[in-house]
């Protein structure tokens, strides 16, 4: 009987790709919206940088395109 352990290589853990454009992530931009609102609403005031971190996407790309959307819909 083989041993499965021995038999696979240790380096087969799964790596996502990079994430570096809204277009990457999968998401609707809509929806990426309303998550940010909604971390603004049970967290209260964050720099950018922050809410980048609590959604867990890149600020350079993804959360400054939906800040700064969210900001445009705001002088409408």
């Amino acid at each position: 009987m083989t041993d499965l352990r021995q038999s696979a290589t240790p380096n087969t853990a799964f790596v996502p790709p990079q994430v570096n454009s809204l277009d990457d992530t999968g998401l609707s931009p809509l929806w990426l919206q309303d998550l940010v609102l909604k971390v603004l609403y049970f967290r209260g005031y964050m720099t950018g940088f922050k809410i980048a971190e609590e959604i867990a996407l890149p600020m350079a790309g993804v959360t400054d395109q939906l800040l700064t959307a969210l900001k445009q819909e705001k002088t409408h």
